[in-house]
């Protein structure tokens, strides 16, 4: 793909020193590395580790640079372009789309992005590529200096899940989305089988930390909660219960379990993020001693459907 300023194509191998510098900028120069030796290390489902490096030439010069990052789970992380000076930020718009037409040919269904400033203009880009808005999240933490509290309501019980069983959890988690205020316009516009992969592929601990919440065995709920590849951080990654179960005081047992699951990895902190316009999910996270530390934007692309 070309401009009359840019050439846009993916990244040669001699050119992904500059590219992956330019946009992980962001990133400890250390972590790099291991950033992408994770990613490279994932099973590949539809586009190789840096098969979505996107760069942008100027005279035969890399001057930005995009990823589509893979994730499993049938998806990709956008990270947005990163420029070496303002004129070749106009590169951006032609960059996202290059990202996405690779994601779109290797036939990955979903890309996603965060931003973290509102008024940040690469937004209009990430839009004419066919990104819409989702939701602004509020990201929280708690920190972990004592055993937590478990106090599980009468009749109350959490099972482990077993990796193996996975899809056996889709009509359940297709329940807990009904008239859920976390990100209600996703909806299932992304698999269900989809969504439960990449979170079992988040840091290291797989399924471990994934629980079913049941009252008098019948089971209305679930929990999963991840390690880090660090071993000091932990993340509630989701919860939800079905419609019947919501309102009867459940949410801060199923958080306080997610903190005793936490605690017994040896997990300094619980970071989660939540829908700002999930009030009843904040208020829970803010009696269990969650505290805010920042707010960012979600952004979704799905790949268009073939025309029948």
């Amino acid at each position: 793909m070309a401009s009359p300023d840019f050439d846009f194509d993916t990244a040669t191998h001699a050119e992904r020193h500059a590219a992956l510098a330019l946009v992980l900028c962001e990133v400890a120069p250390a972590a790099r590395g291991s950033l992408v030796e994770a990613v490279a290390a994932q099973p590949i489902e539809k586009l190789g580790a840096l098969e979505g490096l996107i760069v942008a030439r100027r005279q035969g010069k890399v001057v930005a640079a995009a990823w589509a990052q893979p994730q499993v789970g049938n998806a990709v992380t956008m990270w947005l372009p990163e420029a070496i000076d303002q004129h070749a930020e106009n590169a951006g718009p032609g960059l996202l789309q290059a990202a996405v037409a690779r994601a779109d040919s290797a036939g990955v269904a979903t890309c996603q992005a965060v931003v973290e400033n509102a008024n940040d203009p690469r937004i209009a880009a990430l839009e004419s590529a066919g990104f819409e808005a989702i939701a602004e999240l509020t990201y929280l933490s708690r920190t972990i200096t004592t055993p937590p509290a478990r106090n599980v309501a009468p009749g109350m019980s959490f099972a482990v899940v077993d990796k193996s069983g996975l899809l056996n959890l889709v009509p359940l988690i297709r329940a807990t989305y009904q008239g859920s205020l976390d990100c209600p316009e996703l909806g299932e516009r992304r698999s269900i089988a989809d969504t439960l992969q990449g979170y079992a592929a988040i840091g290291t601990s797989g399924t471990k930390g994934w629980r079913t919440v049941a009252l008098d065995s019948l089971v209305e709920g679930v929990l999963f909660v991840a390690l880090h590849h660090d071993n000091e951080q932990a993340e509630l990654v989701y919860m939800g219960l079905t419609p019947k179960a919501r309102r009867r005081g459940w949410g801060r047992p199923i958080v306080e379990e997610a903190l005793h699951i936490a605690a017994g990895w040896g997990a300094e902190r619980l970071i989660t993020a939540a829908d700002v316009r999930n009030t009843p999910a904040l208020r829970v996270y803010e009696q269990a001693g969650f505290e805010p530390w920042c707010q960012r934007h979600a952004y979704l692309r799905f790949r268009p459907q073939p025309a029948v």
